[in-house]
């Protein structure tokens, strides 16, 4: 270092170093959850990126909708549905490969990722000021945290409660804290080609699987460039396994597996060699302050049709976690299951793709289960075995944050077809609050009287004001309005009005989301215990809603006297984030009902009593309630803030949730 160099010592929340898609995904959830963040990257914004086709899973897609980027991909890429395979130059059928039961993305989406990241680093700017400080590089940390980065001839002090590593397979961080990599060799070696070419393949444009004689490819097409990957071995190449293959010799060898089909290569984007070594990150979470995430967690190279899931679901479950750990200035135990969960998640995305590697290497037989199997019967075999991992929707182990069973009590049930570890299905709600629907209907019983329509800012998350606009198109809104203002007696039918809305459905995920990002929701799915007016049922919900509201409820514990934390004193200002109060939530809840629209007007008194008409939602056709297992009794749900269950309990033993948030240690 420099005697000239000019030192600062700023204060910030967070710092990522690495700004892939997994540091900027860090960078705005953290944001959007109220931290501050600054993000560095050694490289120059203008360093050239591979411009290579992802696969966005369904699963990708969920989690980087919160941040208002899945619509993007899904607008600009190419949707898949079906993964097809090809024998000997005819086909052998397809797969609904990320069709599923959980997420309302039903498909995959090939865009590349470097027009997601230009994306998400205009968002990042945009939605929460932060700019990516690009050719900054960490060069030495300390156990207090604190970081020195270089600029040029200038190096800079940060003190940092909490430091994220994205920063790739060789990661500094890592090193620096002298953790090694756990690497099991592999004697497999493929090739990735990516060009620009023409062909008469019907699988141009598609993702596909194609085995012949001559060895096995994964094929991915997108407007007019071609993605290969394929065994390399010596009986097609004349060279040793540690021997470079010439890309010409490799082209020859892709269009003798695509015969009969004709293939013109125009230009190469890229031709690279990789091995398929298995290597994990022994730890994930240092110092309960540092932590790893994508590669620098999971160095492993995966098969194309894995996406970028898992390093999503890296920073997807380690976000709400340091901000509750944040809140409860550093006291809280969820950030010790860091490690444990994502360690369990790499080795089920590992296992997966060394069996498809395996597949695709043409060693099926060493997997197959007898002897008239087929690849395509392997293949079939297998993703149905591994489905959830495909779309990205696998499970988490049991831990203090997933109950199945208490070693408490036996009230943490598995009766229903989701429990703790479980990702939460989602599920079509009607396109309004019960709460709306009352309104209206009064609306329209006293539309002689003034009108005003309901204040927005208390039934809508401020964060995120056109949320508004897709509760009431803006044709129903403006009729409203109209009523308001003229007190006029001639307005539209209540049925036309119900008929704007019709077409359009809430999503659970979305409403959770909404109601309270970063929180914890407690899911009541009531069934049809108000329609019943069931004595028992309504006694219990009285007595949920009773607890829920109390003083001494663990909901109280959570949000309100939150001691300051002692660590961070002094936030940097220039790195501007939505400030986190004392009284920020952390749980919030959410009723859904399978009762229709008129059974809400009729039973207005009743709802009031015993629910909430703000916090309460109108299934779709029973959707929710089906896919949850819930039948005729009412059922409890806990929520992660990643959008998995934590636990599942019949209402009457509502007062176990004391049970469940104890063992989080929140």
């Amino acid at each position: 270092m420099e005697e000239s160099a000019k030192i600062f010592q700023p204060v910030v929340d967070v710092l990522i170093v690495g700004a892939g898609i997994d540091g900027l995904l860090a960078a705005m959830l953290l944001s959007r959850l109220g931290l501050t963040v600054r993000i560095i990257e050694r490289k120059h914004h203008m360093t050239k990126t591979k411009d290579f086709p992802v696969l966005w899973t369904p699963r990708a897609l969920e989690i980087l909708d919160v941040v208002g980027i899945a619509n993007y991909i899904t607008e600009t890429g190419r949707l898949h549905h079906k993964f097809y395979t090809y024998h000997s130059g005819r086909s052998a059928g397809s797969f609904a490969l990320w069709s599923n039961e959980t997420s309302k993305y039903q498909y995959c989406v090939c865009l590349s990722e470097l027009k997601v990241k230009e994306r998400m680093v205009e968002k990042l700017k945009a939605d929460y000021n932060v700019d990516v400080e690009y050719e900054k590089e960490l060069i030495d940390m300390d156990a207090a945290v604190t970081a020195i980065i270089v600029h040029e001839n200038t190096s800079e002090q940060i003190q940092c409660q909490y430091l994220i590593g994205a920063d790739g397979v060789h990661s500094f961080i890592r090193q620096k804290l002298g953790i090694p990599m756990d690497s099991r060799r592999n004697d497999t070696f493929f090739y990735t080609l990516v060009a620009q070419a023409t062909t008469n393949f019907p699988g141009s444009q598609s993702v596909s699987f194609i085995d012949s004689r001559s060895g096995s490819a994964l094929v991915i097409g997108h407007d007019g460039e071609m993605q290969f990957t394929f065994e390399h071995h010596p009986s097609w190449s004349h060279r040793s396994l540690d021997q470079h293959v010439p890309v010409d010799i490799a082209i020859r060898h892709i269009k003798t597996m695509m015969e009969p089909y004709q293939l013109e290569v125009h230009k190469i984007w890229s031709f690279e060699g990789w091995q398929t070594d298995i290597r994990v990150s022994e730890e994930l979470q240092m110092m309960k302050r540092v932590f790893l995430i994508g590669a620098a967690a999971q160095g492993t190279r995966q098969l194309e049709l894995f996406g970028m899931v898992s390093a999503l679901e890296h920073v997807n479950n380690l976000c709400w976690k340091i901000r509750l750990d944040y809140l409860q200035g550093s006291k809280s135990a969820v950030l010790e299951t860091f490690n444990f969960e994502m360690q369990h998640h790499i080795r089920a995305f590992d296992q997966c793709s060394f069996t498809f590697q395996l597949l695709l290497a043409g060693r099926g037989q060493h997997i197959m289960g007898g002897l008239n199997s087929t690849m395509h019967k392997e293949l079939q075999y297998h993703i149905r075995k591994h489905k959830e991992i495909f779309s990205g929707l696998n499970c988490l182990p049991e831990n203090r944050l997933n109950l199945r069973i208490s070693d408490k009590t036996f009230a943490f049930v598995t009766d229903f077809k989701v429990a703790g570890g479980d990702k939460l299905p989602d599920g079509r709600l009607k396109p309004y609050r019960a709460s709306q629907i009352m309104d209206l209907h009064n609306m329209k019983r006293n539309v002689s009287t003034q009108f005003a329509l309901p204040n927005e800012s208390s039934t809508l998350n401020k964060k995120h004001p056109s949320w508004g606009q897709r509760v009431f198109p803006q044709t129903l809104r403006r009729s409203i309005s109209v009523k308001s203002k003229a007190s006029v007696a001639a307005t539209v039918s209540t049925t036309d009005t119900w008929k704007q809305i019709r077409g359009n459905y809430f999503y659970l995920l979305d409403r959770i989301r909404e109601d309270g990002f970063g929180a914890f929701t407690i899911l009541l799915c009531l069934a049809s215990t108000l329609q019943q007016q069931d004595e028992h049922s309504l006694e219990m919900l009285k007595a949920f809603k009773e607890d829920i509201n109390s003083p001494r409820s663990f909901t109280r514990r959570l949000s309100e006297n939150y001691p300051s934390n002692p660590k961070i004193t002094t936030r940097l200002q220039r790195y501007s984030a939505p400030p986190l109060t004392k009284t920020s939530t952390v749980v919030n809840v959410v009723y859904i009902t399978n009762q229709n629209r008129n059974d809400v007007i009729n039973m207005q008194s009743l709802i009031s009593t015993y629910v909430s008409a703000e916090n309460l939602y109108l299934d779709h056709n029973n959707e929710c309630h089906t896919k949850l297992g819930v039948l005729d009794s009412p059922a409890i749900f806990v929520v992660r803030p990643d959008g998995y269950v934590g636990a599942s309990l019949k209402l009457e033993d509502h007062s176990e949730l004391d049970t469940y948030f104890d063992s989080v240690g929140a």
